[in-house]
């Protein structure tokens, strides 16, 4: 019985974890002195529902939401520019394409 609820619990918390794509994956969050010399694409941003106890796993997938828009718009690089926890979770950043 214990084991179960243990497995259980494993699942629900992972079950709430985003994954990012092959093609997001390939986008480096950066800093504002890596891409002076980059052309800026658009603003993106990410939401998520997951909240309370699990904020950091919200802020994380809001932020994975944002890198994934990046990556659909040929981005190479993202700057986070704004994070926000709390009751829901919000991710912001410029997308940009470096040679």
């Amino acid at each position: 019985m214990k084991q179960s609820a243990i497995i259980i619990t494993i699942s629900l918390l992972t079950g709430c974890a985003t994954t990012l794509s092959d093609k997001a994956l390939s986008v480096q969050l950066a800093d504002t002195n890596m891409v002076k010399e980059c052309q800026l694409l658009n603003t993106v941003e990410g939401s998520s529902t997951v909240s309370g106890l699990m904020i950091s796993q919200g802020i994380q997938n809001a932020r994975n939401e944002a890198i994934e828009k990046a990556a659909e718009l040929g981005a190479t690089h993202i700057v986070i520019t704004n994070s926000i926890g709390g009751s829901s979770p919000y991710v912001s950043g410029n997308a940009y394409k470096c040679n």
